[in-house]
């Protein structure tokens, strides 16, 4: 792919047709990109930038649109209904077009406690089954309440629902809370887990979202916002991988997992630039796919598994990391890295 077609690429993403008389991309990026004149500057800058706070609020208020649906038509059956957001959107590395927004909803039946926790009020329920009802009724009523939306009730562990009246995807995956001994003591919701119920093998799976999103924005602001730009990235030549039919196994949550494993010696609070940051990412990229025990040693962000947890994983960092090198390379004469060599 040409990086005229990459930059053409890219710029249909980030403006909509509706927009694109507003601005040409953030309003924020706009003077340095103009400032930019070798064109895999423009492109990496532009593919690092944060979405407009225009078109993400707009993410935001669809899935806004569902809770209260949900909340609307099911209050009556779960009194203690409650949602959150995980995902890329609430963590700000989401990219146009491509990210949806994620809704947590919790029944409020239970509470998952964490050894030793006394449990004087055991649940008589099946903790299994009342997810299962409760992901019904949420499905039938999101059909009623969006009739030209597709709710698809395929997945193990959402319900997606897509095009009509939404702007973009929204999964809405039923949930039950798990309190850590940590968020007992404390309160502090970064520090309780989420148990999502995959509806295919009736497993309960743990999770941490917001132990996830505290400790990457905590790592990023120590970096000037190196790591989300990066990661936005990564994504973004990961959506160009996918135009073209060549699925990469590696989801959001991946990618946010191993560039957020970028020690200070890769990510700097320097401010080094885009092409620069982009080049500490290929270098870093290279020692993933070339060390294969510390590879497979490195976890997601919250810790509750490794990310590289199936070859087809590491098939997709090598075809980001192709991606990455002919990017870098097509402009290789005209600017020279500022990294050792790999």
């Amino acid at each position: 792919m040409t990086l005229d077609q990459r930059f053409d690429r890219l710029l249909a993403r980030r403006a909509a047709a509706e927009d694109r008389d507003a601005f040409r991309f953030s309003a924020r990026y706009a003077t340095r990109l103009d400032g930019l004149v070798d064109e895999t500057d423009r492109y990496l800058a532009s593919a690092m930038a944060p979405i407009d706070s225009k078109y993400t609020e707009r993410l935001r208020l669809q899935g806004t649109r569902v809770e209260n649906q949900l909340k609307d038509r099911l209050g009556i059956y779960y009194p203690y209904l409650e949602f959150r957001r995980q995902g890329s959107v609430s963590n700000d590395t989401h990219i146009r077009y491509v990210s949806d927004v994620d809704v947590l909803a919790f029944p409020g039946l239970f509470v998952t406690l964490q050894m030793p926790q006394p449990n004087p009020i055991p649940y008589q329920g099946s903790p299994e089954d009342d997810l299962l009802l409760f992901r019904a009724k949420a499905r039938a009523e999101l059909a009623l309440a969006f009739p030209a939306v597709v709710v698809d009730d395929s997945g193990s562990t959402a319900i997606k629902l897509s095009g009509g009246s939404l702007a973009c995807s929204v999964d809405v995956v039923p949930s039950s809370w798990y309190d850590t001994l940590e968020y007992a003591r404390t309160r502090d919701e970064t520090t309780r887990g989420v148990q999502v119920l995959n509806k295919d093998t009736r497993e309960r799976v743990l999770n941490f979202p917001f132990t996830f999103n505290h400790r990457l924005d905590l790592h990023d602001r120590a970096r000037s916002g190196a790591a989300r730009r990066i990661i936005r990235l990564v994504k973004t030549l990961k959506a160009d991988l996918v135009e073209d039919s060549k699925p990469v196994a590696l989801s959001s949550y991946d990618i946010c997992s191993f560039i957020y494993r970028m020690t200070g010696a890769w990510l700097s609070s320097d401010g080094y630039g885009a092409r620069r940051e982009a080049t500490a990412c290929l270098v870093w990229l290279t020692l993933l796919l070339n060390d294969r025990p510390f590879r497979e040693t490195l976890q997601v962000v919250d810790d509750s598994r490794p990310i590289f947890d199936g070859p087809e994983k590491t098939d997709a960092l090598r075809l980001l990391h192709k991606e990455l090198f002919e990017l870098l390379d097509a402009s290789r004469a005209s600017a020279t890295p500022r990294v050792a060599a790999w």
